[in-house]
């Protein structure tokens, strides 16, 4: 399972909402019986190229990794692959989520057909705009996306104040419901 940080923002609270995903699953006993292993994914670390139109290939007529020119498009292709479970924790900016994320995916294709996704948005409106934006968007790649959980954060509030992390337990719940749905739907397609 990924759990993809969409901000790649100097000034960012994506690691901390990242590390606070991470922390409910594995702390959940049910899914630590499932085996479920865990990757945390930072973008700003992938560092992906911009798309740029004098790619010989677009990614939709790409079959295999070694169709991609660029090394670093073939690495990260690697990664999509090899995982059958994405959480995408992104912020909301401006009404929609990061060009960075958006990059992220643009860049492979074939690599999201057929895999689980959730997306954990956050923001001063609490991301929902987001949230829904990139749902769609992860249907349009055949992804199994099994829904979202949106978080409000006050707008400017690098890095969160002391115990604010406890305060998203309330998100819990639904974050696990919609793990475990994944997990099951990733099992039934072995």
């Amino acid at each position: 399972m990924g759990i993809i940080m969409g901000s790649v923002r100097t000034k960012r609270i994506c690691p901390e909402i990242a590390a606070y995903v991470k922390r409910t699953i594995e702390n959940d006993q049910s899914l630590c019986s499932e085996n479920v292993e865990l990757q945390t994914i930072d973008l700003r670390q992938v560092a992906l190229p911009l798309y740029e139109d004098d790619d010989d290939l677009i990614p939709a007529q790409i079959k295999n990794v070694d169709g991609y020119t660029d090394s670093r498009t073939r690495s990260w292709s690697r990664v999509v692959s090899t995982l059958d479970i994405f959480i995408f924790v992104t912020p909301q900016y401006n009404w929609g989520y990061p060009a960075a994320l958006k990059n992220a995916i643009d860049r492979v294709y074939h690599e999201w057909r057929g895999k689980s996704a959730i997306v954990v948005s956050y923001g001063g409106h609490g991301g929902d705009k987001c949230n829904r934006q990139l749902q769609e968007v992860l249907q349009g790649l055949k992804m199994n996306v099994v829904g979202g959980v949106t978080m409000n954060i006050p707008v400017g509030v690098i890095p969160l104040p002391e115990g604010a992390v406890t305060g998203f337990n309330a998100h819990n719940e639904e974050i696990l419901q919609l793990v475990a749905s994944c997990v099951k739907s990733a099992k039934s397609r072995q």
